[in-house]
């Protein structure tokens, strides 16, 4: 969209995205990089753990505590332009100003890692709604102002500068259905692997082998007919 060329990198400060298998393998696999280099394992609370067990995956490592259900996320580090905020680790950023730009202002963000970026990224704004069965495009300018509370009145967590248009959306909403449809589809199918593995849970070092062998075996190969 034309107006992301602008574009500080708001919903890659104010989220921390859910990260799934094959997000995972990809990144690594791309960037030589190991696991614990991007990812965090965030803690959920033994309260709400029921709620969430079925909606997201949710790991137990025996290194970390045989009761502390944990999901991952992207990691994050500190913006250098705005001090006292988090960015995704992979958000590059530069102030348009210091590198001498006669087109662009400001902060601007750009990914990264975009052509391996997990596939949440690349269907936001878009997500797949489980009652409606189908795919929903949200308007983050929306969101931002009716459903989020502010946590910080830092310009950092800002969204899109104005509402979205049918016209901004258009040339590439099948990206976004297609990316939101595959995400669900990616969501379900880890929250089985994390099933099996919390049925013998084990280090997280040994973690990503055991990725490894679940998505090479998730594709069966019938021979005859």
């Amino acid at each position: 969209m034309e107006l992301c060329t602008t574009c500080h990198g708001g919903c890659c400060r104010r989220y921390n995205p859910h990260l799934w298998g094959s997000d995972i393998i990809r990144i690594c696999e791309t960037l030589k990089v190991d696991i614990h280099f991007f990812t965090t394992a965030f803690p959920v609370s033994e309260d709400k753990v029921n709620d969430v067990i079925d909606k997201i995956p949710v790991f137990i490592f025996t290194d970390c505590g045989e009761d502390q259900y944990l999901s991952l996320v992207l990691k994050v580090n500190e913006s250098r332009f705005y001090p006292g905020t988090s960015k995704c680790i992979f958000l590059h950023e530069w102030h348009a100003e210091l590198m001498g730009s006669e087109e662009l202002k400001g902060v601007i963000g750009r990914c990264g890692i975009y052509n391996c970026r997990p596939v949440g990224c690349r269907a936001y704004p878009a997500v797949y709604d489980r009652q409606k069965k189908k795919a929903v495009i949200k308007d983050p300018y929306l969101i931002l102002e009716n459903e989020h509370k502010r946590v910080s009145d830092s310009p950092a967590y800002n969204l899109c500068e104005r509402e979205l248009t049918c016209e901004d959306y258009a040339p590439f909403e099948q990206d976004y259905v297609n990316s939101a449809v595959l995400s669900r589809y990616e969501r379900e199918f880890f929250i089985k692997v994390a099933e099996k593995w919390n049925k013998n849970p084990d280090i997280s070092d040994n973690f990503y082998n055991f990725l490894l062998k679940e998505y090479g075996d998730r594709i069966e190969l019938i021979n005859k007919l």
